[in-house]
C-alpha cells in the first residue's frame, strides 16, 4: 500500500535529493580525506628521503673532513719544524745505534706536495713567534741544496707567515683550542746541542728528567763522543742512501738549548678548527692544535684554502645527491640547525628545501575512488529514473483512468439513453428515430476511436510494433488519405483540401498504412480542435525537403496552439489550454500516438509556424524519401 507522501511528486524528489546528498555529501568526505591522506603520505615520503639524503650528504662530509683531520692530527709535533732531531739514527759506518742529537731530519712538510686546500703549515710560540716547517732555516739551506732538499715556492710562504705573524697573535688562537689530552704521544729521548755555538762534534745527551731512558741509547751517546759522522761528506753518497743525515752546525729550533723539559711524554691535542680575523677584515680558516711542551704550550696547525676545500667538499654531494649544495661557514655554529651542521667544521650544507609533493596521475587510490563515485552515480542515477519513472507511470495511470472514465462515460450515456428510448418505443418519428441513430453511430464511432487509441498506446507502451518500410507513391498515398479522410471532415463540418508540390512520380520510404494512421490523427485532430474556425478547411500538403525528406504537413484555421504547450501535447494525457469555450473531446492519445509513429518510421513530428497574418496550426510530419 502506497503512502500519501509516496503519491506526491514533490515529497519524492525532495526524499530522493535528500538521500542523494547524504550520499555524495559523505563520499565526497571520504575522497577528500583519502587524497588528503595520500598527498600527506606522499609529502612524508618525500620528506624521508630528502632526509635520507642529506644524512648521506654530511656523512660523506663529515667523513671527509674527519679523514684530513686523522691524517693531520696524527703527524708528529716535531715535524711543524723545517729540521729536527730524529729519536734514534744508525750510523753509516757501523752497525749500532747512534746518538739522535748528532744529526738532524728535514721535516716532510718541506720536501713533499702539500695538499690544495693546505696554504700554510705553521708553528706558533708564546710570545707570537710564527714560523713554518715549509721554510728552510737560513743556517742549512745551501747544505740542504745540496743533497737535492729545496722548499719551493718559498716567497708566497714568507708573505703568509709575515701576513699571519702581523694579524693573529698567540693568544687569540690558543684561547680557541682545547686542552691536551686527546691524542698523547712520547717522545722519550730530545737531543740537541748544549751550546748553540758549540762545535757538532761535542753533542751532548741531556740529563735525563726521569728513570724511563732506553739504555742502549745512554750507549749511542758514548759511541758518538768517540766517533763522528764527517761533515764533508759528498753529496752524492749522502743522496743514494735510505737515511739521510745533517751536520747539526746550527741551533735546532724544536727546543731552545739551556731550556729544562720534561723528556717523559709530550702531549698534544687532535686538530680542531679554528677562525680567526685579519686586520683587513678577511676572516681565516685553520686546523690547530695546542702541543704542551716543557718550556710551556705552543700551537701548530695548516692555513686552509677555504674556498677551495668547499668546493671540494660540496663536490662530494653535487654528483648523485643535492646539485645545487652548498657549504657555508658559520660564524655562530649554536645558532646553526643541527641536521645540517658539520661535526668538524663550523660550516652548515645548504641545501634547496624539498619542493612540496604533489600526487599526479591515476594512483591506485585514485582508480578506486573514481570507480566508487562511478558506482555510486550509476546507483543514483539508476535509482532516480527508476523511481521518476514509477511516479511518472503512477501519473500517468491516473491521468489515463480520469481521461478514459470521462470520456467513456458521455459516450457510453448517450448510447444507454437513446437506446432505451428507441427500444421503448417512445420515439416514433421516423425522422426523428433516423436522428438518433446517426448520434448512436457517431457516438459509437468515438467510442470505438477511444478504445482503438488506448489500445495502440497500450501496444506501444508494451513493445515496439513491426514496422514493414516500403517505396511508396506519395500521391498514391496522398489520395487513397483523400478519400478515407474527406467523410470524416464533412460529418465534422469541415473541407479537406489535397494539395500535391512533389515532382510527379515522387515516392518516400515508408509503412503506408502506419503514415496513413499519423495523417488521420493529425486531421482528426484538426477537426475536433477547429469546431469554431470560421474557415472550416484542412489542409493535407505534401512538398519535397532538402536533404532527401518529404515534409507531410496538416493545416488549419482553428486556434492554434499556445508556445508554452507546443512541447507536452505530444505528452500521454496531456492536452493544450482550451481555447474555446467548448472544450474538444479527447484523453490526449491523438499526437502523443502521432509522435511515436514517427520516430518509428524513421521520422519525426512538429509543430511549426503557419504563414504570417494568419491563425491555425501546422503539424510537419517528416518522413524519408525512397531515394
Amino acid at each position: 500500500m502506497m503512502h500519501w507522501w509516496s503519491r506526491s511528486t514533490g515529497w519524492s524528489v525532495a526524499a530522493f535529493a535528500a538521500v542523494s546528498l547524504l550520499v555524495i555529501g559523505g563520499l565526497g568526505w571520504v575522497t577528500l580525506a583519502a587524497i588528503g591522506l595520500e598527498r600527506e603520505q606522499a609529502r612524508g615520503a618525500a620528506d624521508a628521503e630528502f632526509r635520507a639524503r642529506r644524512n648521506l650528504a654530511m656523512w660523506r662530509l663529515d667523513s671527509a673532513v674527519a679523514g684530513l683531520l686523522a691524517r693531520e692530527s696524527a703527524r708528529p709535533p716535531e715535524q711543524y719544524h723545517a729540521v729536527f732531531a730524529p729519536r734514534a739514527v744508525l750510523p753509516p759506518d757501523e752497525l749500532g745505534t747512534a746518538a739522535p742529537a748528532a744529526v738532524l731530519e728535514p721535516s716532510p712538510l718541506l720536501t713533499e706536495v702539500p695538499p690544495e686546500w693546505a696554504m700554510l703549515y705553521f708553528h706558533v710560540s708564546a710570545g707570537s713567534e710564527w714560523s713554518t716547517p715549509q721554510l728552510m732555516p737560513a743556517g742549512l739551506e745551501s747544505r740542504m741544496r745540496r743533497v737535492g732538499i729545496e722548499a719551493a715556492d718559498k716567497e708566497r710562504r714568507a708573505r703568509l707567515l709575515a701576513d699571519l705573524a702581523g694579524d693573529v697573535t698567540f693568544d687569540e688562537l690558543i684561547d680557541q683550542l682545547p686542552q691536551p689530552g686527546q691524542m698523547q704521544q712520547r717522545l722519550e729521548v730530545l737531543m740537541c746541542p748544549s751550546d748553540p755555538t758549540s762545535d757538532p762534534g761535542q753533542m751532548a745527551l741531556r740529563p735525563e728528567a726521569n728513570e724511563v731512558a732506553d739504555r742502549s741509547l745512554r750507549q749511542s751517546q758514548q759511541l758518538y763522543n768517540q766517533q763522528w759522522v764527517q761533515r764533508e761528506a759528498a753529496p752524492a753518497e749522502i743522496a743514494g742512501r735510505e737515511l739521510r743525515y745533517l751536520c747539526c752546525d746550527v741551533h735546532n729550533r724544536v727546543y731552545q738549548a739551556n731550556s729544562p723539559v720534561d723528556q717523559s711524554s709530550l702531549r698534544f691535542a687532535l686538530l680542531v678548527p679554528v677562525q680567526f680575523a685579519c686586520r683587513d677584515g678577511h676572516s681565516h680558516m685553520a686546523f690547530a692544535r695546542r702541543v704542551d711542551l716543557a718550556t710551556g704550550p705552543v700551537v701548530q696547525g695548516v692555513l686552509l684554502h677555504w674556498e677551495l676545500l668547499r668546493e671540494r667538499l660540496a663536490a662530494q654531494v653535487r654528483e648523485d645527491l643535492f646539485p645545487d649544495a652548498e657549504i657555508r661557514l658559520e660564524s655562530d655554529p649554536t645558532a646553526a640547525a643541527p641536521e645540517t651542521l658539520m661535526a668538524n667544521l663550523p660550516a652548515s650544507l645548504v641545501v634547496a628545501p624539498p619542493p612540496l609533493a604533489e600526487v599526479t596521475g591515476w594512483t591506485t587510490l585514485r582508480v578506486g575512488l573514481a570507480l566508487a563515485w562511478l558506482a555510486a552515480l550509476v546507483a543514483l542515477t539508476a535509482v532516480g529514473f527508476g523511481g521518476w519513472t514509477l511516479l511518472e507511470l503512477s501519473e500517468r495511470r491516473n491521468q489515463f483512468v480520469a481521461a478514459v472514465t470521462h470520456e467513456l462515460r458521455t459516450p457510453l450515456t448517450t448510447l444507454r439513453l437513446y437506446l432505451d428510448m428507441l427500444s421503448s418505443g417512445m420515439v416514433r418519428d421516423e425522422t426523428q428515430r433516423a436522428e438518433y441513430l446517426r448520434t448512436l453511430s457517431g457516438e459509437a464511432d468515438r467510442l470505438s476511436g477511444l478504445v482503438g487509441n488506448v489500445l495502440d498506446y497500450a501496444r506501444l507502451e508494451n513493445g515496439r510494433p513491426p514496422v514493414e518500410r516500403r517505396a511508396v507513391a506519395i500521391a498514391e498515398f496522398l489520395h487513397e488519405a483523400g478519400t478515407m479522410l474527406a467523410p470524416r471532415c464533412q460529418a465534422a463540418g469541415k473541407t479537406l483540401v489535397v494539395e500535391d508540390e512533389t515532382a510527379p512520380g515522387s515516392e518516400f520510404h515508408t509503412d503506408a498504412e502506419l503514415a496513413r494512421q499519423i495523417v488521420s490523427n493529425l486531421v482528426e485532430n484538426a477537426c475536433k480542435h477547429t469546431a469554431d474556425a470560421a474557415d472550416g478547411r484542412i489542409w493535407l500538403r505534401a512538398a519535397p525537403d532538402s536533404d532527401g525528406w518529404i515534409r507531410i504537413n496538416v493545416e488549419d484555421r482553428g486556434p492554434g496552439i499556445a508556445p508554452s504547450d507546443r512541447r507536452r501535447v505530444f505528452e500521454p494525457f496531456c492536452r493544450g489550454s482550451a481555447t474555446s469555450a467548448a472544450p474538444a473531446p479527447g484523453v490526449g492519445l491523438g499526437l502523443a500516438l502521432a509522435g511515436r509513429w514517427a520516430r518509428l518510421l524513421g521520422g519525426s513530428l512538429r509543430i511549426a509556424n503557419v504563414a504570417s497574418g494568419e491563425r491555425g496550426t501546422r503539424l510537419v510530419l517528416m518522413l524519408p524519401s525512397g531515394k
